[in-house]
């Protein structure tokens, strides 16, 4: 079972009845297990019972911080999400991502600045499950490739960090290898 994961920011609206129609579009596609990971403590559990009373989903809602979220993370084939730290996750853990348009510009921005394959997509409702499931078919397909790009992509964001904050990073006990990849 190929293991997908959903991110939706649990602050804003969404429409869960496509989301649900989303996760089970994909089981069925993928024979997929699906796993709602939470981005905030606060906000998404609610989002994550209302879309398991639309569909099944393969995790307990247990909140994971954020050392179990990256190892979880790094497991997952794929992560479909609004979140923009969801975006930057899947960068550090070399996740193939579906990224969907948010409240702010964040995301994109981000996905620019190394030409990711996938442009970002509208908010989920209906309509656009048919753009989701291709999306999703490419970067499955090409996932290997995706994985290595964003894996060159986080070693140059950890390099320039480090580069720019090298003194304050010393100072705190942090080398430039430390971190959360594979």
């Amino acid at each position: 079972m190929l293991p997908i994961a959903l991110m939706i920011r649990g602050d804003r609206p969404a429409d869960l009845d496509a989301w649900g129609a989303l996760a089970t579009a994909l089981r069925a596609r993928y024979d997929a297990r699906i796993h709602y990971l939470h981005g905030c403590a606060r906000h998404d559990p609610p989002v994550r019972r209302a879309l398991a009373s639309r569909c099944r989903l393969d995790d307990d809602g247990t909140f994971l911080d954020h050392p179990e979220l990256m190892r979880k993370l790094a497991g997952m084939s794929l992560l479909i999400s609004d979140r923009y730290h969801g975006a930057v996750f899947a960068i550090q853990t070399r996740t193939p991502l579906v990224p969907v348009a948010s409240t702010t510009h964040k995301t994109t921005g981000l996905l620019r600045t190394f030409d990711y394959p996938v442009p970002v997509l509208a908010p989920l409702d209906r309509g656009l499950l048919p753009a989701y499931l291709q999306w999703s078919d490419r970067l499955l397909q090409d996932g290997d490739r995706v994985s290595r790009l964003m894996a060159g992509v986080h070693e140059q964001i950890r390099s320039s960090l480090f580069a720019v904050y090298g003194g304050v990073c010393r100072r705190l006990g942090l080398s430039g290898d430390a971190g959360t990849g594979r």
